[in-house]
């Protein structure tokens, strides 16, 4: 079995939303792996070299975590986004990708897909979506995996869940990517036109 992984946040040495990552941890060790003993992130040890800046830790785990490894993060900031249509599940964080990198592969001139499912909008081939209506923002009510990021805007009400499909897309002004690297900001925002079918 592919190990599961989280991707975490470090920001001048402090590693982001752990209590959402934890969540999913365990949620994910209870669904794949029948484990119900929870693993705590606060025992992690930033490396000197990552206290400054903005880091990529990534833990890979099983029963246990394997591995801890910390990069320099700097997002693609993709810019323009392809609508595909698939039947995918990926509601479990694996490190095996491979129907996700298939899907990816389909973008054609486009820096990043929106995957489709039954209709729906789900989310991009590296994070959740975020859709402008006025002044609020909403997300899809079923992505393909729950984020951390997704989690911790839904619990402060800054965000709402509704069910999107592709005809409700133009309803929208503006759009945006979300993950546990590329947080809520406005300026992030991407005109609506920029998603493409």
């Amino acid at each position: 079995m592919s190990l599961l992984f989280e991707s975490i946040a470090c920001i001048d040495g402090k590693l982001q939303n752990l209590a959402y990552h934890e969540e999913r941890m365990s949620m994910s060790r209870s669904d794949v792996l029948g484990l119900s003993n929870e693993i705590f992130l606060d025992t992690i040890d930033v490396p000197k070299e990552s206290m400054k800046g903005l880091w990529k830790c990534r833990v890979s785990y099983r029963e246990t975590i394997e591995e801890i490894e910390f990069r320099k993060y700097k997002s693609a900031e993709p810019r323009f986004f392809r609508l595909i249509n698939s039947e995918i599940s990926y509601a479990y964080k694996f490190e095996d990708r491979s129907e996700l990198d298939a899907l990816f592969k389909k973008r054609g001139s486009s820096d990043d897909i929106i995957i489709v499912v039954d209709g729906f909008i789900t989310d991009t081939s590296y994070g959740n979506l975020l859709f402008k209506d006025g002044n609020k923002w909403i997300t899809p009510e079923q992505p393909l995996l729950q984020g951390t990021m997704r989690a911790s805007l839904l619990d402060s009400g800054r965000i709402s869940p509704e069910k999107i499909t592709v005809s409700d897309l133009m309803d929208f002004s503006a759009f945006m990517m979300i993950n546990a690297l590329n947080p809520f900001d406005e300026n992030r925002a991407l005109p609506i036109e920029r998603i493409r079918d």
